[in-house]
């Protein structure tokens, strides 16, 4: 996650064989997340550590295994709003 004013976070080490096609999906979850509440959706990693997304002016972005959460290289995809 990385905020507007800079900050980032790591949430989620995904598994190393881990594998999202193209036009896909892949739903990470934090502790709270509750199935019930989403259609039954499950998902496909449970993330320990949370996900406070506040709805202002962040992204999401996907890294790939040789880059760092806190760096700028190696972006894979990202997901702005």
């Amino acid at each position: 996650r990385r905020a507007a004013a800079g900050g980032t976070s790591c949430w989620a080490t995904l598994p190393a064989a881990t594998s999202i096609s193209a036009r896909g999906y892949f739903l990470i979850a934090g502790p709270g997340y509750l199935a019930s509440n989403y259609g039954g959706l499950t998902p496909d990693y449970s993330s320990p550590t949370g996900t406070s997304l506040t709805g202002t002016s962040e992204s999401v972005v996907l890294i790939s295994s040789s880059g760092s959460c806190t760096g700028s290289s190696n972006v894979v995809d990202t997901l702005s709003y």
